[in-house]
């Protein structure tokens, strides 16, 4: 690929979103670095542009189409693959965080004399999924050098969650303090457990209007005025104009070539919203930009295939 495009790329991963996405790819055990994470999705946008071409050339679209088939085919891909990468990583981390006040109870029973690193490699022993590689990860860094607070610090950076933050804190200070943390940790795994239980039943509420959004948003909408177009590019007019009744053929061509396109400026305006509201709701507003480069490609290839119909 050419290497200016890297060197942008380059300029990019110093900011810090591109790193935490790096962090991302690190923490989902992927082996790829970020360069290699935007050739794969480059070369499967070929792929989708050259498969579009032959589409939209079969079902002899409109000039629109054609120009905006390049810019759909290089954020699909790119926006599936991210966003994909995202989901993975937000389903360890709360895996991870599930089994936090499990691994709180557990050190909490362990013999006060015991060091840090022999609670590790007892709960990297442990059934704590994820979790457990991250304290087997921790214990190999410890026998490598590092000190507890540094093993700790890795975690809490690899995991990117207050949760295991706090945990990886309580634990640290307790080590460095050499008093008894027992009832501490148990205190906290209690709290932990009653928080879950919160927030899974806001969760649960919550995620079926976000949803709701992001399918009216991605095919809803678009699906039906798509289906209303393309009902209404069926219709024969031409007897209307035949009896002297209705718009001539050049203002009816201009009236439907500016309801298409305010069809697609609604689905846009639409995605935008549905994405803002989505974000709102996972009280992250930079995930809106995710969610906008999921839905603009999806809308407006559902809108393409519904007015085709």
């Amino acid at each position: 690929m050419d290497g200016n495009f890297f060197k942008i790329l380059e300029f990019f991963k110093s900011q810090k979103s591109l790193k935490e996405f790096e962090l991302v790819l690190k923490g989902n055990s992927e082996k790829k670095s970020l360069k290699r994470f935007f050739e794969e999705s480059c070369l499967e946008g070929a792929l989708a542009l050259m498969l579009g071409f032959a589409v939209l050339l079969e079902l002899e679209a409109g000039e629109e189409w054609f120009f905006l088939l390049p810019i759909l085919s290089f954020l699909l891909p790119l926006s599936f693959n991210y966003f994909f990468q995202i989901l993975k990583f937000e389903k360890r981390k709360r895996e991870i965080e599930e089994q936090v006040p499990d691994a709180l109870l557990q050190a909490a029973s362990m013999p006060y004399s015991s060091g840090f690193a022999n609670i590790a490699e007892y709960l990297a022993r442990q059934r704590l999924g994820a979790l457990s590689k991250e304290f087997e990860k921790a214990s190999l860094e410890i026998e490598k050098g590092a000190t507890v607070r540094e093993a700790l610090e890795n975690i809490a950076k690899r995991c990117n969650s207050r949760i295991v933050e706090r945990m990886c804190t309580l634990l640290s200070q307790g080590f460095e303090a050499g008093i008894s943390m027992s009832l501490v940790f148990r205190e906290t795994a209690e709290d932990l457990i009653e928080t879950r239980t919160i927030l899974r039943e806001r969760s649960a509420v919550l995620a079926v209007q976000k949803l709701t959004l992001l399918f009216a948003g991605a095919l809803l909408v678009p699906l039906v005025l798509g289906l209303l177009a393309g009902m209404v590019n069926d219709f024969d007019f031409q007897s209307f104009g035949e009896l002297g009744v209705g718009l001539g053929e050049k203002e009816r061509l201009g009236l439907m070539q500016a309801a298409q396109f305010s069809n697609q400026v609604y689905i846009i305006e639409y995605a935008i919203i549905a994405s803002l509201f989505a974000a709102f709701i996972d009280s992250d507003l930079k995930k809106s930009i995710i969610y906008v480069l999921a839905l603009l490609p999806a809308s407006s290839i559902a809108y393409f295939i519904a007015s085709a119909l």
